[in-house]
């Protein structure tokens, strides 16, 4: 049995593989009542040492009433378990600077007794490429997972189960990426905010702010900022203050001065409500009158 939850494309896959096999899918409902009551159909509604429950990206908490139908409750996290414990692993290894991380089989336990805490059945290292997105990691990720979870699903159908309780004292947590995730700290090294760039961009475009003429002062307007990239040059001393900026139209980017006296190089940028555009677009449209970004 295939379970999907609707409108979520990164489990896709699973429903057009479950449609191939001729396996039946049935879809959790979406809103919080319902999925609270939901239960699996049959054979799967009543308690069996065969059936295994398994999952992997689902976000959500299950319910106690569906995990005691199962004895085996396996759960595909992306990440070192105990580290990155929660529901941005992949985000958080990438915005640390981690060079490597990893994929978990875990027991699903009570939601009472917390997230990502259950027993470990099984253990990858995954290394992080130079220059890594979200977008580009998952599928490492996903590829390893699937690896594993496999083997440790043969060895259940050997009668062979390998538990090993999480050194809790080791557990680091990650939290949901809000829209805050975006605000760009000019205070921050260039390194780090372009590591936020790869690790939330997908989903939390990076954002500071502007006032497009500063002879005729004005709420600031926020300003969305992508292809970024770190300075590897001397940065020009007219960059006197962090978010100062300045166009270089030999290479095609606006550079903008960052924490530790580093440089970010900026591609793209959009304005709210506008699309998107070179960075050199947006500067000779505001004729060079925006000297520093996140303005107040």
């Amino acid at each position: 049995m295939a379970e999907i939850l609707p409108n979520t494309y990164l489990l896709a896959p699973l429903s057009i593989m479950g449609q191939d096999l001729d396996v039946p899918c049935h879809v959790i409902p979406k809103e919080r009542e319902g999925r609270t009551a939901w239960l699996p159909p049959p054979p799967f509604s009543s308690p069996t040492f065969n059936h295994v429950i398994i999952s992997a990206s689902y976000g959500r908490a299950i319910t106690s009433d569906v995990l005691s139908l199962f004895d085996h409750r396996l759960n595909v996290h992306p990440s070192l378990i105990p580290k990155y414990r929660g529901p941005s692993p992949i985000q958080t290894a990438i915005a640390n600077g981690d060079l490597e991380t990893g994929v978990s089989v875990i027991n699903m336990e009570d939601v009472s007794q917390g997230f990502d805490t259950g027993d470990v059945h099984a253990i990858e290292k995954v290394s992080i490429p130079e220059g890594a997105t979200y977008n580009s990691l998952v599928p490492l990720l996903a590829q390893k997972g699937g690896e594993v979870l496999v083997d440790v699903l043969r060895n259940l159908t050997k009668g062979v189960i390998t538990r090993t309780p999480q050194d809790h004292s080791q557990a680091t947590k990650t939290r949901m990426i809000r829209q805050a995730a975006g605000n760009v700290d000019w205070n921050k090294s260039a390194y780090h905010i372009e590591r936020l760039h790869r690790a939330y961009g997908h989903q939390r475009p990076l954002v500071t702010s502007f006032i497009p003429n500063s002879q005729k002062p004005d709420a600031p307007k926020a300003l969305f900022l992508s292809d970024l990239s770190v300075a590897s040059f001397p940065l020009p001393p007219s960059l006197q203050y962090l978010g100062d900026c300045t166009y270089l139209s030999e290479i095609g980017r606006t550079l903008v001065l960052c924490g530790e006296g580093t440089g970010l190089l900026v591609g793209t940028v959009k304005r709210e409500g506008k699309r998107s555009m070179p960075s050199g677009e947006w500067w000779k449209g505001i004729k060079g009158d925006v000297t520093r970004l996140g303005l107040a």
